[in-house]
């Protein structure tokens, strides 16, 4: 796949439906007969439904969201993730390491080329390009250098095409409240110089931040401003 006709389609695509048929066209110029992309935000591990878009031909009963959302517990989920390099699953020679092999398996895939992404405001990325006939060569591969960096602005695109639907979940999640505790946050205010601002208690300033944390998928309360802000949330 050319450069140039990539980079246009990735231009012009402005909704998953428009990026779902970019992607397919990546995999069908690589070889792969169908694709599927999660991608969460902010911290991957504490987001339990990540945003998914997938080409599978038995889509109905392809349970790529579902696996995916139990990230935490599939090993080649976690593997793809922390690593910046592409992995591979083979059917014969790689054991079942979650959920998601084992659909790969049930689906009739042979071999999986996946590959993680993170971009400038943490959110995440695994794109997996799937394959149900022989088993990739290295021929095939030559121009796997390709492959990564369109895997890297699929991502990017992908981040942004579903931030604005992210943003408004998390404007309904958090409440006023946690929005207003989190911007006297943000301004540098200590919880107890908080309280008194807001007439609470400082036990009930820590509330709304852990609640807000749990909900942006923060680990602390220093992340959970970084997120709220980046989300223009604040």
């Amino acid at each position: 796949m050319h450069r140039t006709s990539f980079l246009a389609g990735i231009r012009a695509a402005n909704d998953p439906a428009e990026l779902r048929k970019v992607i397919a066209d990546v995999g069908t110029a690589f070889g792969f007969d169908d694709f599927a992309y999660a991608s969460w935000p902010s911290n991957w591990r504490n987001y339990s439904t990540p945003d998914t878009i997938s080409s599978c031909h038995n889509s109905s009963t392809f349970r790529f969201e579902e696996c995916v959302a139990a990230s935490a517990d599939d090993g080649f989920v976690a593997e793809a993730m922390d690593t910046i390099l592409p992995i591979l699953w083979n059917y014969k020679t790689d054991r079942h390491r979650g959920p998601l092999t084992k659909e790969f398996s049930r689906q009739g895939f042979r071999e999986v080329w996946a590959k993680s992404e993170r971009d400038s405001h943490n959110n995440r990325g695994l794109v997996c390009f799937l394959r149900s006939r022989t088993a990739l060569d290295r021929p095939e591969m030559l121009h796997e250098e390709e492959l990564v960096w369109m895997s890297y602005l699929i991502h990017l695109h992908g981040g942004e095409i579903f931030a604005p639907k992210r943003q408004a979940n998390l404007t309904k999640e958090l409440s006023a409240r946690e929005r207003e505790v989190l911007r006297w946050t943000a301004e540098g205010k200590t919880s107890e110089e908080i309280s008194s601002i807001l007439a609470i208690s400082k036990n009930t300033v820590n509330f709304h931040v852990k609640n807000a944390a749990q909900k942006l998928g923060c680990v602390n309360k220093t992340a959970s401003v970084v997120t709220a802000m980046t989300l223009g949330l604040l």
